[in-house]
């Protein structure tokens, strides 16, 4: 199994090649070095095979915001809707790096994002064609604005699944928005399965910042499951 590092437009990329040459490639964005733990608990859970690309150490609120937005959890937030340009640095620079390291036979890309990286993650198709497949692991599709965009706007290719999850009690919280996720999130999986998309939702026990590797491995299970 080979590991290659780089800083490619200041964001860490850190990329894993599995043994089997045809997995699919999995962009992965969550917390700091978490990767590893996730790569290590899918091997224990019998999760198949796949490349892993982690993207880290870029400014979270800026780059994974799909529009300005003021500020919501923090009184210092800086959603400066950036998504398009981080988006542009993955299909183009990052993909060119990754794919002169991987076998020539490695499988189609997914897109898996925990918190605002589950935001951006189901940002993604629509504005690019890039990805097959999306994780939005306790995604923020509280943002502003991003409901009607959702559920609005043409995707520009429809992924064959996506993967919803949230903890019971990350709808608890005392911000009004953060209330709001269950429900876009459940509303978005029924507009999602009328259009066609295998579409699945999970609630998991805890609140945001509860066992953030084996919600995002349960849903990298589910997901290279699709056919």
């Amino acid at each position: 199994m080979n590991t290659y590092s780089n800083t490619i437009d200041q964001i860490q990329v850190d990329l894993i090649e599995s043994s089997q040459k045809n997995a699919p490639t999995v962009v992965l964005i969550m917390g700091i070095d978490e990767h590893e733990s996730v790569l290590s608990r899918a091997r224990k859970q019998q999760c198949p095979s796949f490349h892993l690309v982690s993207l880290s150490h870029f400014n979270w609120d800026q780059d994974l915001s799909p529009w300005p937005s003021k500020s919501i959890i923090y009184p210092n937030d800086d959603f400066a809707g950036k998504a398009n340009q981080f988006l542009k640095t993955i299909e183009t620079k990052i993909k060119d790096w990754v794919d002169s390291l991987l076998p020539v036979e490695a499988g189609p890309w997914i897109i898996a994002g925990y918190s605002m990286g589950g935001l951006f993650a189901m940002y993604c198709p629509y504005r690019s064609s890039l990805f097959t497949n999306v994780c939005c692991v306790s995604g923020s599709v509280w943002y502003p604005g991003f409901e009607s965009f959702a559920t609005t706007e043409t995707m520009i290719k429809k992924p064959k699944s996506v993967y919803f999850s949230l903890g019971r009690k990350e709808i608890q919280e005392r911000n009004p928005y953060l209330q709001t996720t269950g429900k876009i999130m459940e509303s978005l999986e029924e507009d999602y399965k009328k259009k066609g998309i295998k579409t699945t939702m999970v609630w998991n026990n805890g609140n945001h910042f509860t066992d953030p590797v084996g919600r995002m491995v349960d849903a990298l299970i589910w997901t290279l499951h699709q056919k």
